[in-house]
């Protein structure tokens, strides 16, 4: 059985001298588990995991990912919380954070995003960028809560091109355009590294008019108008 291959692995491989010597048994289990996955195979991945002699953090995350790939979105927060209780001790790391995050927002519940960001907090994950950009999207695009989505935004000490990109979202979301011209604003004045978010802007500006068109913000587009007209311009003459 697999059990008994992976067992065999764990004792009798490590006789062999150190050019043969085989991988960890949970490395190569894994990677069978997002082979499973990859190819649908669901049920078989459970079963492997399931007789996995000992689940690392790697393996958990792997099942929680797999799951969510597949939008069995309550199937892998079922795997977090059996992972939390797990009696040998497994510390969550950023991946399994980010990963189960991607589990709350399928399921869209911001309880169960606020009990895993205080999770990452305790765990000492805030100042991860992964983690936070994941939190922010389910906050601004999944909860609606752009108030705790600000509050995040700017706990985030450096911030990428995603976390602009997705508070900016949000806010168009929620039809709030005044709101995310003022973000826009703001990263307009940061920082010059943004110009693929700005050019990307002015291709799609069309679309942004009529969101902001419909808050009544048209002086505020006219102005946004000549700021993404000048920052392409700035694009194009530097390639």
């Amino acid at each position: 059985t697999i059990r008994n291959s992976l067992h065999w692995l764990q004792t009798e491989a490590t006789h062999l001298s150190p050019p043969f010597l085989p991988k960890p048994p949970s490395y190569l289990a894994t990677n069978i588990i997002k082979s499973y996955f990859e190819n649908g195979q669901i049920q078989e991945a459970q079963i492997l995991f399931d007789e996995m002699p000992r689940k690392d953090v790697v393996a958990w995350t792997a099942m929680i990912s797999g799951y969510n790939s597949c939008s069995f979105h309550k199937r892998a927060w079922s795997l977090f919380c059996a992972m939390m209780r797990d009696c040998r001790g497994v510390v969550p790391n950023e991946y399994t954070f980010s990963s189960t995050l991607k589990a709350c927002k399928g399921m869209k519940s911001q309880f169960c995003g606020s009990l895993v960001h205080g999770l990452a907090i305790k765990y000492a994950m805030p100042g991860c960028i992964y983690v936070d950009n994941v939190l922010l999207d389910l906050y601004a695009t999944c909860c609606g809560n752009m108030d705790a989505a600000s509050m995040l935004f700017g706990e985030i000490g450096t911030k990428n091109a995603v976390s602009w990109t997705t508070l900016i979202a949000g806010y168009t979301h929620q039809d709030d355009g005044y709101g995310a011209l003022q973000v826009f604003r703001q990263m307009l004045l940061v920082c010059t590294l943004y110009i693929p978010i700005l050019y990307g802007l002015f291709l799609h500006k069309k679309e942004f008019q009529t969101k902001m068109g419909r808050r009544g913000c048209t002086l505020v587009i006219t102005e946004c108008n000549k700021n993404l007209n000048k920052m392409a311009r700035i694009l194009v003459g530097g390639l």
